[in-house]
């Protein structure tokens, strides 16, 4: 079976929780994932506006989900041939926007991997 997931929280809940993609017990994790023979999720940087200072947020998160996602050998895609072939692999996006609608935080969200943004 095939699987595309426009959408998930995990990368936020891994940050917050200092957890892994093959140990915890949220709905996303490696051994899930896995069962699939095909599977690409999109992994969300929650902005919440909650937070004062979302760019910092972004950052960290990202880099916390980047590293999780390397360790357990998931690969992002950040162009069409990049979704070829069978296995696990990764969208990135954000979640809440750009803080302040600054369009070179656009840009560098782009040069970290985001392919997309929702409001």
């Amino acid at each position: 079976m095939k699987i595309f997931d426009l959408h998930c929280d995990t990368f936020c809940e891994l940050f917050d929780r200092k957890t892994t993609l093959k140990d915890n017990s949220l709905a996303v994790n490696i051994g899930e994932l896995s069962q699939f023979k095909t599977a690409v999720q999109t992994f969300a940087v929650f902005l919440h506006p909650k937070f004062n200072d979302t760019a910092y947020r972004y950052t960290e998160v990202l880099q916390y989900g980047k590293k999780a996602l390397n360790d357990v050998g998931i690969s992002v895609c950040t162009d069409r041939k990049s979704f070829n072939g069978d296995g696990v692999k990764a969208l990135l996006s954000v979640e809440g926007g750009v803080p302040d609608f600054n369009p070179r935080f656009v840009e560098k969200m782009y040069l970290d991997g985001i392919r997309t943004v929702s409001l």
